[in-house]
């Protein structure tokens, strides 16, 4: 292979060679492919690759649609080529099955009945020179001429036969994989906002911290506020020009009509959380919802939560709470 950039030479390609030929793939999905197969083939696999694809290669010259589909095809095996290289760290699943489940054992087990049937290919092709990208394949380039394969009436009732046993063994590889299932909900709403996710939304974690016993001498002492912020995103204030946030129980309930209660009953004991919003203005669980303005795009709610005594016998414990938010607009 010469150096990359001015031409790259790979002698055994035949399809990949040919959708290069037509630009129908880049030239770095083209070096990546081919220097791959160039490491893979193994002699048997190689003669397979060549019962299918030099018919394949006058089929693509005359049909330019099959060429096209089978680009697509290729940019799969060589986009789950990058993920295994470590150049991509986007998976393909579809280009992994087709690759490990299609096109490897097909050309093996093609290769295999080849010799059976004692059918060895000529030179599959001659040279092609491939430019870097930018540069236009003109008429200097060297055309890409496929060998006769012998015992030619032989290979098309193998090429037959085998292809259908090649099927069966793809739905086999295929079948015998692990499978999964991931469930994917969602709401496509008129809401002029969209909550932020994880820490500033939907999927938050407060710490409190690790608490003292002794830091509460009395009902209604609270510990070191912790703060946390409530993103609403792309608001239009065309549609709302106010968000009203109302928190709610979300396990455990609502002590004095305003405090979370712990959700642990083994735990902590003696405590709750409590709520206040960025003026220091307590915050109801359970109670009056909070009315802000809104401005177009990005919105940030502050608030800060704590630890409240709510018994002068303190229990030490876990203590964890969990509430829910809802916001409405006007």
């Amino acid at each position: 292979m010469s150096k990359l950039g001015i031409w790259v030479d790979f002698e055994r390609k035949i399809v990949c060679n040919e959708l290069r030929r037509q630009n129908l793939i880049s030239f770095q999905d083209w070096v990546h492919d081919a220097s791959h197969c160039a490491k893979r083939f193994s002699p048997t696999s190689y003669l397979g690759y060549c019962v299918w694809a030099i018919p394949c290669l006058r089929l693509m010259r005359k049909h330019p649609p099959l060429a096209a589909r089978l680009a697509v095809v290729v940019r799969w095996m060589v986009a789950d080529l990058k993920y295994e290289k470590g150049v991509s760290k986007q998976p393909h699943l579809l280009g992994r099955i087709v690759r490990r489940g299609v096109f490897w054992p097909g050309n093996w087990l093609l290769g295999r009945l080849a010799r059976l049937a004692r059918i060895e290919p000529g030179n599959p092709s001659r040279r092609i020179r491939m430019q870097a990208p930018g540069r236009s394949f003109g008429p200097s380039s060297s055309s890409f001429v496929p060998s006769t394969l012998t015992g030619l009436k032989a290979m098309k009732k193998l090429v037959l036969n085998a292809l259908i046993a090649t099927s069966f063994a793809a739905i086999t590889g295929i079948a015998s994989a692990d499978t999964g299932n991931i469930s994917f909900q969602g709401e496509i709403t008129t809401s002029p906002c969209t909550i932020a996710g994880g820490q500033q939304g939907t999927d938050m974690v407060v710490p409190l911290g690790s608490i003292s016993k002794n830091n509460f001498g009395d009902i209604g002492e609270r510990s070191p506020a912790t703060p946390f912020v409530i993103s609403l995103m792309n608001c239009d204030t065309a549609v709302a020009q106010s968000a009203v946030i109302a928190f709610r129980a979300g396990a455990g309930s609502v002590i004095d009509n305003r405090l979370l209660s712990l959700e642990n009953g083994a735990g902590a004991q003696g405590v709750a959380i409590g709520l206040i919003d960025q003026a220091g203005n307590p915050v109801n669980v359970g109670g009056t919802a909070l009315n802000y303005s809104l401005i177009e795009g990005t919105n940030n709610f502050n608030f800060k939560a704590f630890y409240e005594a709510t018994d002068t016998d303190i229990t030490a414990g876990p203590a964890n709470g969990r509430a829910v938010f809802e916001v409405t607009y006007s």
